[in-house]
């Protein structure tokens, strides 16, 4: 999959439905998390932290946590959510954190909004040495066909793929490890109309064609839900977390 420039429209969106996408977001897999926090850091730096969803794991880990994120509304949904947290606004090509002062830096779901030259570059400079940077986007799963399909076809700018190469991310070829990590998001019709109105595709449609996005949604799940005949009005939705872990050599 071909490097997409980042959109600042598309980028800044977020703050005006923090509260939203906090609720609507789902959480990271624990073996995602244990897969990239194999190398036991204990300080470490959640850029683009957002609402906290990543933040809240790590902290629930009894990792020393500081997040970064440009969207004071975020961070002030974050402090809501992870009080304990070090917070900070900045950037991931300005970290407003000091040289070789942390084990690990991470990103969730938000990597694909860097510049990605000078992100590498501050990432190396605030790596302490033999840390690490680990990247981690939840998407669904390709191959799901059906109702999933058809909520992706609705989508101007669909989450990224299980098969994107590590190489689309600005790493030195060859050093980066891929995992994909399966697992199932079990949702109500609401979860999942609320979770596509924080795509920033669909945020950033015309109000008209934005309820229309969703209207159609919900009557693709609605549908879903009706054939599966669980008596409980949830389906499940087959995710992947995309795991890519990198350790500086030099």
């Amino acid at each position: 999959m071909a490097r997409v420039t980042p959109d600042p429209a598309r980028a800044q969106v977020f703050g005006s439905f923090a509260e939203d996408y906090d609720r609507f977001r789902p959480d990271y897999p624990v073996e995602a998390l244990d897969w990239v926090l194999a190398g036991d850091p204990r300080r470490v730096a959640d850029v683009g932290a957002g609402t906290g969803k990543l933040t809240a794991a790590l902290a629930g880990r009894r990792l020393e946590v500081v997040a970064v994120d440009p969207d004071e509304a975020m961070l002030a949904e974050l402090a809501e959510r992870v009080p304990g947290a070090e917070r900070h606004v900045g950037r991931a090509e300005e970290l407003p954190l000091e040289d070789d002062s942390v084990d690990m830096v991470l990103f969730g779901q938000s990597w694909h909004w860097t510049e990605l030259e000078p992100a590498v570059a501050e990432v190396r400079r605030v790596l302490r040495p033999g840390g690490s940077l680990a990247l981690l986007w939840n998407t669904v799963e390709d191959e799901a066909g059906g109702w999933v399909a058809e909520l992706e076809a609705l989508d101007p700018a669909p989450p990224r793929t299980a098969d994107w190469d590590p190489a689309d991310v600005g790493l030195p070829e060859g050093e980066p490890r891929l995992a994909a990590i399966g697992w199932t998001w079990w949702v109500s019709v609401d979860q999942v109309v609320g979770n596509l109105a924080t795509h920033s595709g669909i945020a950033t449609l015309p109000d008209d064609e934005r309820e229309a996005v969703l209207d159609r949604a919900r009557e693709i799940v609605e549908r879903a839900v009706e054939e599966q005949d669980r008596g409980d009005g949830m389906i499940a939705w087959p995710h992947v977390c995309i795991c890519v872990l990198w350790t500086p050599t030099d």
